[in-house]
């Protein structure tokens, strides 16, 4: 398969993807989705050519750019993603491959007023033993619109890293 580039969504995606594939002489260039997934590729010593904001759209408008018209890029994806990114970009530029599986583990949690969700997924897995809480912290857009369908006050968190979303917990209680 031919690509110049490869895009995490995730931190699972790097960690699964590079798992599976040799990477010492790589000759493709490297995008990850969000600071998060960036920290989790350079615990491999990879650096990204491209880092996108969190935000889903303004990243497909921005890695477009930096796509020449003949590069594929490669999405190494769960098999529940919902493909954002790549269905936003040109089809002919984008092959998707599901590289792990998303697992519902579910577990009762007590006394909590705010709970940090980083997928829907995720909420979907909170929800089989717990009611919604009042408060939610999302990471990115996708997680958020799914809290506030379901009724939660939500603020969004663009990172994986406590800078990111301790904010937003202060902000719930004061």
């Amino acid at each position: 398969m031919r690509f110049e580039w490869v895009f995490f969504n995730s931190p699972n995606a790097v960690v699964w993807f590079y798992k599976k594939q040799e990477t010492k002489n790589r000759k493709f260039k490297i995008a990850a989705l969000s600071q998060g997934t960036a920290e989790e590729l350079q615990k491999l010593n990879i650096y990204p050519d491209f880092i996108g904001n969190g935000n889903v759209s303004e990243i497909a408008v921005a890695f477009e750019k930096q796509l020449a018209k003949d590069e594929v890029v490669l999405f190494p994806l769960s098999n529940i993603s919902k493909k954002s990114i790549p269905n936003l970009l040109n089809k002919k530029q984008v092959k998707c491959v599901e590289v792990y599986q998303t697992l519902t583990i579910p577990k009762k949690v007590e006394n909590v007023d705010v709970v940090f969700f980083t997928s829907p997924s995720n909420v979907q897995g909170f929800l089989l033993k717990n009611k919604l809480p009042k408060y939610g912290v999302a990471l990115g857009e996708t997680t958020e619109k799914y809290l506030r369908d379901l009724g939660v006050k939500v603020r969004v968190a663009t990172s994986y890293t406590s800078d990111s979303w301790i904010p937003y917990l202060e902000a719930s209680f004061s």
